[in-house]
């Protein structure tokens, strides 16, 4: 997949993350409360800044932000947006915004020049900059619309206003939010440790991550202003998950302040970009701040975002006369991790891998590609899941568009080694591998969407397994089965296509409905202290043929069902339907209800 072809994807599967509309983000009214500064470039206008959208370190953090966060300009200037895999998306006058899955999300939009009053949009940006100029003073957030907490904030001053920042001085504080980023996410995936389950049936099961969780909780504190003593800190912490009711997480704001003036009132308030921009950030809102005889204080609040932004909201703490006493920027980190944690696995046979994406500012893929595929032929196969969830090393399997929170298991019952991929993500690295191995003395056995590990041994070449494992497995698709030492008794309602191996010869007997199938040997060995007859597994397998079934040994895993287990590809005339693997996924996972399902 090529990189403009990748990035498409891409935006087409952060789109559908959520399916969500930013449908509360107002354009903000003009503002007077524009500056100057000792260390203003100039006061000419036309001038053309940059400012970039994302940026990825080479441990494979992705920092989700604008950089710088904040950019103030004049009318008339013009901003460069550099990136890719991002819109650079301003709302209009109604304070809307494309829903992130409609195909206006990605396409472009408006002209080269903005004002506030229509909706203007990079669409996905791949490789080319996006260039705007602005018009009209104003305070303006802009978003990606394709990963909720990047939002940045354009604030633009009447023509002729001097600068407070030169484009160095941007290129530098833009530098050091993205190292927060990165630190971050660094900070994150060193603490990652793969857990691991034991389970009753002899497996283990793996809990393996797409992507690195973000803290859930963020701590800032609150400076004096304008020769103030009020000083505070501030905790910002996830509150409520989306609902129907309310499409955006709901985040709490808990305040201390201390060196209030007793007796005085004091307002918090949410403010857009910078501190006393005027503009309240939309669904916001504060209590009355409390104010002790001791001069402490404490004030609580809450605000509704998709995702908590980087660097564009500031708490600032106004007394009575809307005069700015203390207040502290967000700095909130925000990213993402492109990479698989572990990006390679090393289990057994039976055992299971379950992925969880962790992270809340991407979506991902866990896709394995058939034999002879280096790519997907069409993208409509990214978001859907397809394959089922036991996989033999063959045909494609894909785990469909993984939104936060989401999970994704696979079982192994093959050993081998097995390379697997983000579909929107795999050119910037994300890549893994799971390593199979079989464990001595364990004999996988699958069948349709079981999956067991039961003990065996092995003489020379010939591997045994205890009869009582295979007879559980029988029992639970339906086929009772008794055994009193010699003779192994199998009955079934069900119409099987049976056939009786004659010439067969051994020390025990299979019988169907009281019809000789079978014969072979068995050998009676000690397993957890009490006799236990051993069958060759080889012989097993001329059982379970015998029983109709299409059985199969390939030195470590018993598969008593191969079909269901041998994975599709899905056809170029099926690919062209999004709902075509979802069907497939049903008959190739062995779903169909049969007890029988996979029998010839």
């Amino acid at each position: 997949m090529n990189r403009a072809h990748l990035l498409h994807a891409g935006a087409v599967g952060l789109a559908v993350v959520a399916a969500l509309s930013f449908s509360t983000m107002p354009v903000l009214a003009d503002t007077a409360n524009t500056t100057s500064s000792t260390s203003a470039a100039t006061t000419s206008t036309g001038v053309t800044w940059t400012v970039d959208a994302g940026a990825m370190s080479k441990s494979g953090v992705m920092a989700m932000a604008f950089f710088p966060n904040v950019i103030t300009i004049d009318a008339g200037d013009t901003i460069t947006f550099e990136g890719a895999g991002h819109t650079v998306s301003f709302p209009g006058a109604d304070g809307k915004l494309p829903a992130s899955t409609s195909p206006a999300a990605q396409a472009p939009a408006g002209g080269s020049t903005y004002d506030g009053t229509s909706f203007t949009s990079s669409g996905l940006l791949i490789g080319k900059p996006y260039t705007l100029t602005f018009t009209k003073p104003g305070v303006y957030p802009y978003y990606c619309l394709l990963h909720p907490g990047m939002m940045g904030v354009v604030i633009v001053n009447p023509a002729g206003t001097p600068y407070p920042m030169t484009q160095a001085q941007y290129n530098a504080e833009g530098q050091s939010e993205q190292q927060a980023d990165f630190t971050a996410g660094d900070q994150a995936v060193s603490s990652f440790q793969l857990k691991a389950q034991k389970n009753p049936n002899g497996t283990t099961t793996y809990f393996a991550q797409t992507d690195a969780p973000e803290p859930q909780t963020y701590t800032f504190d609150l400076s004096a202003q304008n020769s103030s003593t009020v000083r505070g800190s501030a905790l910002i912490a996830f509150s409520l998950p989306p609902s129907q009711s309310n499409p955006e997480t709901t985040y709490s704001i808990a305040v201390k302040l201390a060196g209030l003036t007793p007796g005085q009132s004091y307002t918090a308030v949410l403010s857009e970009g910078t501190s006393g921009s005027g503009v309240t950030v939309p669904q916001s809102q504060f209590g009355t701040v409390t104010v002790n005889a001791d001069g402490t204080g404490t004030v609580t609040g809450s605000v509704n975002a998709m995702a908590l932004p980087q660097g564009v909201w500031t708490l600032d703490i106004e007394d009575a006369t809307h005069h700015i006493v203390a207040s502290g920027r967000i700095d909130h980190p925000s990213w993402a991790y492109e990479r698989f944690l572990p990006d390679t696995l090393h289990i057994h046979t039976g055992d299971t891998v379950v992925w969880t994406q962790t992270g809340i500012n991407e979506v991902h893929t866990v896709t394995f590609l058939p034999s002879g595929w280096s790519d997907i032929p069409n993208e409509s196969l990214m978001p859907v899941p397809y394959g089922g969830h036991i996989y033999a090393g063959t045909g494609f399997y894909n785990s469909g568009f993984m939104v936060p929170g989401a999970t994704y298991d696979l079982t192994f019952i093959k050993s081998g080694n097995f390379a697997y991929r983000c579909l929107l993500h795999d050119v910037m690295g994300m890549l893994g591998t799971v390593d199979v191995t079989p464990q001595p003395n364990v004999l996988t056995i699958a069948l349709n969407n079981s999956v067991d590990n039961v003990p065996s041994r092995t003489v020379g070449k010939t591997t045994y397994v205890p009869i009582w494992y295979v007879m559980h497995m029988l029992q639970s698709q339906g086929l009772h089965s008794t055994w009193n030492g010699s003779d192994w008794k199998v009955s079934s309602t069900t119409p099987i296509n049976a056939h009786s191996q004659a010439g067969s010869s051994g020390n025990i007997h299979l019988y169907l409905n009281n019809q000789l199938l079978f014969s072979g040997d068995s050998q009676v060995w000690s397993l957890n202290g009490h006799a236990t007859t051993f069958v060759p597994v080889h012989q097993v397998v001329g059982a379970l043929q015998s029983l109709g079934f299409d059985a199969a040994f390939d030195g470590s895993t018993l598969d008593m069902t191969p079909q269901a287990h041998a994975g599709s590809v899905p056809a170029p005339t099926a690919a062209q339907s999004m709902g075509t693997g979802g069907s497939q996924s049903s008959s190739a996972s062995g779903t169909s209800g049969n007890a029988m399902s996979g029998m010839n």
